[in-house]
């Protein structure tokens, strides 16, 4: 329990012994009237201890308590991603405090809760969203690009980048290379096919040509080549040039 915690309790256990103490004598003297009650609540309000949020003004609560319920209906209410001001209408507070609150939230929580395109998004989302549908995608096609994730979900590519490349990669039913999701069974079969291709050439050819005539995945090509040609030995011969410029495969027997 935290400092303002305290202090709303100690003030609520007062008012109890204050409004139902049997004394009549006692209650003559300390019951709290409304202008007495008025005067308390601008005394927290101006010291910033407690705020007054609901807009009837009957109610008074600390800034945590509403940094959790802001917490709470972000993950159970919404499944963890909704957009900000969706909750404020749940919170019936004024919105400049709820924006002062939602700061505090975020500086707290800046490892499970992002505030994205006016959206909040908890760590809970991406975690169900890579379980429940980007593996099943994935599992479907055997092969996704990471800017196409960012575009279904209407998310920015760095978010998606970061959390599913970095915080959740163990989730993953794949492998992550060049910024795309691949199954085990597509690099499989990628590889064989680019052995395939190239054990068949016989004279200098353009790498780039080849990789379009036979369908072949450009960002996987030239690492399956160079596996083949460097580690294994099984195809023999060079690659010659840059990517920027043009690559060419000479087989050794030419």
């Amino acid at each position: 329990m935290n400092d303002d915690d305290d202090e709303l309790l100690n003030l609520f256990n007062d008012l109890d012994t204050i409004q139902l103490n049997n004394d009549n004598k006692y209650n003559q003297r300390n019951f709290l009237n409304e202008y007495h009650i008025i005067d308390l609540i601008s005394y927290i309000k101006t010291n910033k201890t407690l705020w007054i949020i609901s807009d009837d003004a009957q109610y008074i609560y600390t800034y945590q308590q509403i940094m959790n319920e802001i917490e709470t209906l972000l993950i159970n209410r919404y499944d963890g991603r909704i957009a900000s001001y969706t909750i404020l209408s749940h919170l019936n507070i004024n919105p400049s405090i709820y924006d002062e609150l939602l700061i505090k939230l975020l500086n707290k929580k800046k490892n499970t809760i992002k505030l994205i395109n006016g959206e909040l998004i908890h760590t809970s989302y991406v975690f169900n969203l890579i379980v429940n549908e980007i593996n099943p995608w994935l599992q479907k096609v055997h092969y996704l690009e990471l800017i196409d994730i960012a575009k279904q979900y209407t998310l920015p590519f760095d978010y998606i980048h970061e959390t599913i490349c970095q915080s959740y990669h163990h989730l993953i039913d794949g492998i992550i290379q060049h910024q795309c999701i691949y199954t085990q069974f597509y690099l499989n079969n990628h590889q064989i096919k680019v052995y395939a291709v190239f054990v068949a050439v016989t004279v200098p050819s353009d790498i780039k040509t080849l990789i379009k005539l036979h369908h072949l995945n450009p960002l996987l090509t030239l690492t399956h080549l160079k596996y083949y040609i460097e580690e294994t030995k099984e195809l023999k011969g060079h690659i010659k040039g840059s990517q920027q410029t043009k690559l060419i495969y000479t087989p050794q027997l030419y």
